[in-house]
């Protein structure tokens, strides 16, 4: 089977264009027959900063590089009131694609711009999404993943739980992860057709409980329930999860969701939060080695299914570090030296072009190491 990513851009680029404020979508693939397929591309945008969204858009769908320009199908005000909830756009573009063969094919888009957060950086930044699925065998619809945007107004100081279930059409088995969101390239907002380019982690982002080093932020693995024990600032917070779909063992397709939440000073008495806990990507599945005194690494998505791997080392005291990624036989692909002094170090190691095999991540601080065992399937 065949991974091969592209991505969907904006056709104008008009100064218009740049004025629109992303803060949610996610990409739905339907089966219609054999190889034929309807992929829906849902966007959420926030009219009240920004202006109206793009009436057509290109999808570029995984298959040696082929795109088309979508016109929008449907567009739908939802109004909340005090909140991110308020002023929402949402807008689906729907088309029609027959994939030439069997095989595993990322659906991917890019657009202009993600609205401004705390935790993910300023506005005017390209926003991508993007969804995996399985191509040929039996007929799957990939999930339908929910967008409640009364539910994405959180009260500050006090426990927040927002449901992420998706549903499937099949029964399929779901798992949900936490993720990074993504982004494009600058070239790709002048050149509205560039599948070949692959989109990127927001470096810049942090969980929403990392941004002041407070609580815990968790989403379980099987429900799908978002949890924030307790938010201690007000404003916009990025939310990016992977939802995953299984059948008899076996990964059929994984959809990229965005969302923002919105912190609101709303009074009432103050929860006090519990020990800060730093957010995981997702579960540790694979095999690893045993952390040292005063070291604790880790490294996820285990295995490795997408373009990029995080690494976290937490430390017991504030101090530099040496990362390396290399093969099972030594071989070196990337050193990163950290020389800033800190207790927690976070990188993304990109994976693209890499082949499926045995990785080893180590780890150096101190005059001390720890190795940990990276899968990619």
């Amino acid at each position: 089977m065949r991974l091969i990513s592209c991505l969907l851009a904006l056709v104008l680029i008009v100064p218009s264009a740049f004025a629109n404020h992303f803060i949610g979508g996610y990409i739905r693939a339907t089966p219609l027959s054999g190889l034929t397929y309807q992929i829906t591309a849902t966007l959420y945008y926030n009219t009240t900063e920004g202006a109206a969204a793009a009436s057509e858009l290109y999808i570029c769908f995984g298959d040696n590089n082929n795109s088309r320009p979508v016109t929008r199908t449907a567009v739908q005000s939802l109004s909340v009131s005090q909140g991110v909830g308020e002023g929402i756009s949402m807008n689906e573009y729907t088309t029609v694609y027959t994939y030439a063969g069997a095989g595993v094919y990322t659906v991917q888009l890019t657009g202009i711009n993600r609205s401004s957060t705390i935790n993910a950086g300023a506005s005017q930044q390209p926003f991508s999404l993007r969804t995996t699925l399985l191509i040929g065998g039996s007929a799957n619809h990939t999930p339908t993943v929910p967008f409640p945007p009364a539910s994405l107004n959180l009260t500050l100081n006090q426990r927040a739980s927002l449901s992420l279930a998706a549903t499937d059409p099949e029964g399929d088995s779901l798992s949900y992860s936490l993720a990074f969101p993504l982004m494009g390239t600058e070239s790709q907002l002048v050149n509205t057709a560039l599948c070949s380019q692959v989109a990127v982690p927001v470096r810049s982002y942090q969980f929403p409980n990392d941004v002041r080093q407070a609580g815990t932020y968790r989403l379980n693995a099987k429900t799908g329930l978002l949890t924030w024990d307790v938010p201690v600032a007000v404003g916009q917070y990025s939310v990016a999860i992977i939802v995953s779909e299984w059948r008899s063992g076996g990964l059929l397709s994984q959809t990229h969701l965005e969302l923002t939440m919105n912190v609101f000073d709303r009074g009432g008495i103050p929860i006090t939060p519990p020990a800060y806990e730093p957010a995981q990507l997702a579960l540790i599945t694979a095999v690893s080695a045993v952390d040292v005194d005063d070291m604790l690494l880790r490294v996820s998505p285990n295995p490795a299914v997408g373009e990029s791997v995080r690494v976290d080392l937490l430390l017991e005291r504030s101090q530099s570090v040496l990362l390396e990624l290399t093969d099972s036989q030594g071989r070196v692909y990337k050193t990163v030296r950290m020389e800033q002094p800190a207790l927690r170090h976070q990188y993304m190691f990109d994976m693209v072009g890499k082949p499926a095999g045995l990785y080893l991540i180590r780890a150096e601080s101190g005059g001390k190491q720890t190795i940990r065992k990276l899968l990619k399937q």
